[in-house]
């Protein structure tokens, strides 16, 4: 913790750089707080909306992976359901099995757990896609309104910056009478 004597030569020094560079009157200070405040809030406005973009653009690229893994992935089930059953009609037909009652129903099964198989990977896929949309709906939502944020920032400040100076004006009357002008 700066001692006392610290604390009031750096409340000098900053007096007199603010004196040299806006003069003495304070309320040429506020302006530059409030100009600087608000270009703060401008950046980050710009910066809120950008990354929200990105980030909704890179979740439309995972949703686009994941189309792709999963046709291949259903894909690659249905051919080795294909080779599955290939064989078993190898195997069969190689034991002297004809490929009718109990034998085609073991083929038949063979086909339809490959079947579900590929359903359950679908709907996987589409779970997953699904919860990919709500953030991508949500980063759309905070690039949409990251301005309106950014506007309604910049008036909080010049709202607390007008009253502030209300606050350090001479007299109450001249208050008054800056305040009833703000309102006309």
């Amino acid at each position: 913790m700066a001692d006392l004597r610290t604390e009031a030569l750096l409340a000098n020094v900053n007096r007199s750089f603010l004196e040299g560079m806006y003069g003495e009157d304070s309320s040429r200070w506020r302006a530059a707080g409030a100009v600087t405040l608000i270009g703060a809030e401008i950046a980050e406005g710009y910066n809120t909306w950008a990354n929200a973009k990105l980030a909704a653009q890179e979740l439309e690229k995972k949703q686009a992976e994941i189309d792709a893994r999963t046709k291949v992935s259903v894909s690659l089930l249905a051919q080795e359901s294909k080779k599955v059953q290939a064989v078993q009609e190898t195997a069969f037909a190689k034991a002297g099995v004809k490929l009718e009652g109990s034998a085609i129903d073991v083929i038949a099964e063979t086909a339809m757990h490959a079947m579900e198989a590929a359903k359950i990977r679908q709907r996987e896929a589409d779970f997953e896609r699904g919860n990919l949309e709500v953030e991508k709906a949500l980063q759309k939502m905070r690039a949409k309104y990251a301005p309106l944020n950014t506007i309604l920032d910049i008036g909080t400040i010049g709202l607390g910056t007008a009253m502030e100076a209300r606050a350090f004006e001479p007299n109450a009357e001249a208050a008054k009478k800056s305040f009833n002008r703000g309102r006309l």
